[in-house]
């Protein structure tokens, strides 16, 4: 290819750059900007000369930079190219705008320079997924009502109040009533779920013991442990440091952890519960079973909603495969990680941390934070 050839490539890559219906950026390996096309001075309100030479945190919401600063630091190191993520910007008007972001290298004589990120504008489909979530959560609310009257009035027959029971009329009533509080509960996860998406999960956050957040779950679980034959215990460390955090919200991932360690572990199994401090940072709980495990092509999935893996579905286990889903969002919101490890027919290990120090900041995403957090959220 002749030198001719070469700058009619050129000028027709910078064409389709300019002219794109993404917002396309190239920032250098100290994150400034390079390049920044049409569709990029539209979304975000400035012109390409006042963003030109600027770094990344001059548009990337605060609580974003982080993840910026990863994907670029990523690409420098192995030079591939990523997932598309979610972030937002702030545009001269101060709006903020949330982006889908996909990175990809930039090399020049083999060598990587920068970045290239293309942006698009996911205003609409976040209108529409509000919409939906907005509806699902009327929906289900509404659902909540008429099902706690049901539960009442079965709760006060069971109480022979309006008069005496035959066994066979109590046996019915506590099937209604069992099925009447899965019920709930799977309404009361939906809600959850719509909550996460529409980025409305409440945190009530306050000062409070880790290990007895743990002691209260394990407690609730031991029943139906013990009516599996599943041994459980409690493991806990030297006494851990207070921490900040929503103890309801925190019960909530250890009610669904140990749910699932109970459900998949078989008769005769053992679910060990660990709680410990990771110094001088966070503290770490884990929920180690001895159950069927998870297959590895289910590992991706794992925390996606409605998940249910490979080896549940010829088997007679009950969930709607939000359980995992929800823990992941309470956890994230405080701060912390959840991660999982695995093997097929031996058991699995899911293991979440919490930071120590509860950092009140627009860096956790999503959540609605009530009590010691007087400021409210900008978004």
């Amino acid at each position: 290819m002749n030198r001719l050839e070469i700058a009619e490539k050129e000028q027709e890559l910078a064409y389709q750059i300019e002219h794109a219906g993404d917002a396309i950026v190239n920032v250098n390996l100290e994150g400034r900007f390079t390049l920044v096309n049409r569709m990029a001075e539209l979304i975000s309100g400035y012109e390409r000369q006042d963003l030109l030479g600027q770094h990344f945190t001059t548009l990337v919401h605060p609580g974003y930079w982080d993840l910026m600063s990863g994907l670029l630091r990523g690409g420098e190191r192995d030079g591939r190219y990523h997932d598309i993520h979610e972030i937002e910007i702030v545009t001269k008007e101060a709006e903020l705008v949330p982006l889908g972001v996909r990175l990809s290298v930039l090399k020049h004589q083999g060598r990587i320079v920068g970045g290239q990120i293309i942006a698009r504008d996911i205003r609409e489909r976040k209108r529409l997924e509000r919409m939906k979530s907005e509806f699902l959560a009327s929906v289900f609310h509404e659902l909540r009502t008429p099902l706690a009257s049901i539960m009442g009035f079965v709760e006060l027959l069971l109480g022979e109040e309006p008069g005496e029971l035959t066994p066979t009329q109590r046996e019915f009533l506590e099937i209604m009533l069992e099925s009447s509080h899965r019920l709930l509960g799977m309404v009361n996860d939906i809600l959850d779920v719509s909550r996460i998406e529409a980025g409305d999960l409440d945190l009530r956050i306050q000062r409070i013991r880790l290990e007895e957040v743990v002691a209260r779950a394990v407690r609730s679980a031991r029943h139906l442990a013990e009516s599996k034959e599943i041994a459980l215990e409690l493991e806990m460390g030297p006494p851990l440091p207070i921490i900040k955090g929503d103890p309801e919200r925190l019960e909530q991932v250890m009610d669904n952890l140990l749910n699932n360690a109970v459900k998949f572990t078989p008769s005769g199994g053992q679910i060990t519960v660990r709680v410990q401090s990771r110094q001088p940072y966070e503290v770490q709980v884990e929920v180690i079973d001895t159950g069927i495990g998870i297959p590895s092509a289910d590992m991706p999935h794992l925390f996606s909603r409605f998940h249910r893996g490979e080896n549940v579905a010829g088997q007679a286990i009950t969930g709607a495969g939000l359980g995992l889903h929800i823990a992941q969002a309470i956890v994230m919101e405080h701060g912390g990680q959840i991660e999982v490890e695995s093997e097929v027919g031996k058991g699995s290990t899911f293991r979440f941390t919490l930071p120590l120090k509860r950092l009140f900041s627009d860096q956790l995403r999503g959540a609605k934070l009530i009590g010691e957090n007087p400021r409210a959220r900008n978004r």
